[in-house]
């Protein structure tokens, strides 16, 4: 993953989340809005850049409400930290 492509998604999360004023976001939101032709191939890496930001502290990662770890197969909403 290249630095470029983590500081283009974290700040697509983000506005994102501003947006939602306090609601979740799904990555594929952020993967087809940042990568329309080929979002699905870029998935892992939304989802891999959302964990990073999570361990910085920046975003929530949860699963029907409820926070998830790292290896967490399976849909995920990103959130704002509360």
């Amino acid at each position: 993953m290249s630095e470029i492509d983590r500081l283009l998604i974290a700040t697509r999360v983000l506005e994102l989340l501003e947006r939602r004023r306090g609601k979740s976001i799904c990555p594929s939101e952020v993967a087809r809005d940042l990568y329309e032709d080929d979002w699905r191939e870029r998935m892992e890496l939304v989802r891999d850049t959302g964990f990073l930001m999570k361990a910085e502290g920046l975003i929530e990662i949860t699963q029907e409400g409820n926070p998830v770890p790292r290896d967490h197969k399976g849909p995920i909403r990103f959130g704002p930290r509360r």
